[in-house]
């Protein structure tokens, strides 16, 4: 393939992947639209006031429009991407990790974010959020950010976005550009910082396993956590930090041990 025809693929690639995020951006403001013109309500009242029920929505409807895009752009790969990878030989202890991973991260994102000396503006802009994310009874927040979310941002940041970008780009690239995209729909500067590490690492995963399932499941983990955590103290705090440590240990293991038996069965073929 010559120069010009990688280049021209890779435009329509990150084409192709701003087309998936302006499918999103538009189904969030969209759906609470229409909703609080229904109800004969003003729209952003109506949208704090009923967050979670509008997130699960709106995350509904953004999930089918990308759906549908992956048809009109024949992305067969981007289905494939809904199936473990069979080539991990323990693909449950890799999911058991994921989530165990994804709980830690939490608890140590909430640590920093309580011990940090973040600026005011910062904090005010956290607590909005927080306001917002607690306006909808447990049941909905549970369904909104432990369910919905982490599926259809999974499918959409990852699957999607990331897919794309990594069909005509260097891995890392791929990753590190889905992961500051997807840190950037977080709004918040704080959460900005704090997605694009984890969509960094989430990117990872589904780099590594060309599924979404392992992200997903530490995605889950992660927002499920946000819902029941209630306390922070120093000693669980270092709990945390040596889990995290070994799960993410784990993982890379099975990721090196998957690549060298790949490179053995390639070499004995």
């Amino acid at each position: 393939m010559s120069i010009r025809e990688k280049g021209t693929e890779a435009l329509i690639s990150l084409l192709k992947a701003c087309v998936y995020l302006l499918a999103f951006y538009f189904s969030q403001i969209l759906v609470g639209v229409i909703i609080a013109l229904a109800v004969s309500a003003d729209a952003v009242e109506f949208v704090e006031k009923n967050a979670m029920e509008v997130s699960i929505i709106s995350n509904l409807v953004a999930v089918l429009l990308c759906i549908w895009l992956v048809k009109v752009f024949e992305r067969k790969d981007a289905i494939e991407g809904f199936s473990i990878n069979a080539d991990f030989k323990k693909p449950i202890c890799v999911l058991v990790a994921c989530a165990a991973l994804g709980f830690f991260a939490q608890y140590i994102t909430s640590y920093w974010i309580n011990t940090a000396k973040l600026p005011d503006s910062w904090i005010e802009q956290l607590e909005d959020n927080t306001d917002m994310l607690t306006s909808g009874g447990l049941d909905a927040r549970i369904i909104a950010l432990a369910v919905v979310a982490p599926l259809a941002e999974e499918i959409i940041f990852r699957a999607c976005i990331q897919g794309t970008l990594s069909k005509a780009i260097n891995k890392w690239i791929s990753i590190g550009a889905g992961a500051l995209i997807f840190g950037l729909a977080h709004g918040a500067y704080a959460s900005i910082i704090v997605a694009t590490l984890l969509g960094f690492f989430m990117g990872w995963l589904f780099a590594q396993t060309r599924s979404i399932i392992p992200s997903m499941i530490f995605h889950v983990a992660y927002n499920l956590t946000s819902v029941f955590l209630t306390s922070l103290n120093t000693i669980f705090f270092i709990i945390s930090c040596v889990c995290f440590a070994l799960g993410l240990a784990y993982v890379i293991y099975l990721s090196v041990k998957n690549k060298n038996v790949k490179g053995e069965n390639n070499e004995a073929l």
